[in-house]
Order: structure tokens, then sequence, then C-alpha cells
């Protein structure tokens, strides 16, 4: 990655929009950010796909806020799903946005480096082998981690799995095998707790992205820290 990119740590990665917490307010989305950063979440993925483009720059200087009011200092990276535009205008305002993660009906990651620059980072979710490979053919920096999935079925992607050509590899298999192809760090999620941690670190990836283990806890803290206590036993990697 270009030294002028920020440095992410993708240990525990966190999606999460109105849609993924129970109330569908900003105030809660705001307040499971706190717990799950004061727990040890290490990057924050914005993900609302129903937020108008002015509910989206209304929320982003408050998360920031919020992460920098609870992170003790550290640097929790923060990004935005999808919405390169946003991240643009969101920059133009002052707001120092991370970068972008891009499904693999987004906007070409190529296309995104060219208009983001050197200094974002871009991620992107390749769960299929045929993807992974397209992604490995891409000029080098254009991406800078892998997002792959899911670990077990998970009702905010039913769709999702690896694919390897001829079917879909679940679970921690499937994994294994984007982390074999991927030229670029990969983290995984659907349904994962503290209990897959030991067997996706152990296929080769770099950390987590949760969203319902969370967002969807009694306490959020405590499923961050519980998470985070799983991971902290495997050597930090950052982008």
């Amino acid at each position: 990655m270009s030294m002028s990119r920020p440095e992410l740590d993708l240990k525990l990665y966190l999606i999460i929009g109105r849609e993924n917490v129970p109330s569908k307010t900003v105030e809660e989305v705001l307040q499971i950010i706190k717990d799950a950063v004061l727990g040890g979440v290490t990057t924050i993925q914005l993900r609302d796909k129903n937020a108008r483009d002015d509910e989206l720059l209304n929320i982003i200087p408050l998360i920031l806020d919020t992460i920098r009011g609870f992170s003790h200092g550290n640097h929790v990276g923060f990004l935005i799903n999808d919405r390169v535009d946003i991240v643009l205008e969101a920059r133009k305002a002052g707001f120092l946005v991370d970068g972008v993660h891009l499904g693999p009906n987004d906007m070409n990651p190529v296309e995104a480096r060219k208009l983001l620059g050197e200094d974002s980072v871009i991620g992107v979710s390749a769960g299929r082998t045929t993807l992974v490979e397209l992604v490995n053919q891409l000029p080098y920096g254009t991406v800078d981690y892998i997002g792959a999935g899911p670990v077990h079925e998970t009702s905010s992607k039913p769709d999702a799995g690896v694919y390897d050509g001829t079917r879909i590899i679940q679970g921690v298999q499937g994994i294994a095998k984007v982390t074999e192809l991927a030229n670029n760090p990969v983290i995984a999620g659907g349904g994962v707790t503290p209990e897959d941690i030991e067997q996706l670190m152990n296929a080769g990836v770099c950390g987590v992205f949760v969203i319902n283990y969370i967002c969807k806890a009694l306490s959020p803290l405590k499923a961050a820290q519980n998470l985070r206590q799983a991971l902290d036993k495997y050597s930090k990697v950052h982008v």
C-alpha cells in the first residue's frame, strides 16, 4: 500500500447502518459505534443503502466525533460502503473519511482509485474465486483488502457464499480458498462469533467483519470485547 494512505487495522471490522440496529435510528447507530470502539473495534464501515445523500453527509461527522471521543487516541478506520461520491463530498466539507468499500456491482475499483487518489483505502467484496482472480489482475495498489463470506448463513446477506466456478463453498473451507488465491489481505464475516476466530485466523484471514453479533447484542460493548479478546491472540495486520 502507498505510504500516503491511512494505516488501518482490519482485525475487528464493524459494518453498521440504521437497518442493522433495532430502533433504526441514528442515535442507536452512534451508541453502538461508541460501545464498539470502547470494546476494541478497529475499523467501521457505514453501510446504509436506503439513506439519502443528505442523511449520509449528516451522519458522517457524528460518527467521526464518536470515534474520536472514545478511541483513546488510536486511529479507528472509517469507510463508506459503495458511495465514492459521498466520500468525496465529505472530504470537501473537511471530514476525513479513510476510504470506500465496493461490492461486485458497485463502481469499478480502478475508477474509484482514480477519483479518490492514492491517499484512500479501497476494499472490495470478493467471495467468488472468479472475482478474487479479477482483483488479482488489477493494477498494483488499486485494492487494499478483500472481504469474503459468509462463514455461516446470515440474514444480512442470504445469497452470499464462496463460489469456485462450480459450487458454493460455505464456511471456513470457502474462506481458506479465498485467502489461498488472494494477493491482498482478506477479512471474513457472516455470522462470526468468538468461537470461529481460531479456525478463521488459521485459514489465513487478517481479521473479521461483523454486523449482527455486535449490532443486535444485548450489550454491544461486551460483544465487541469478546471478539477482540479472541482476536488479540493473533498478530495485527495493517493495510
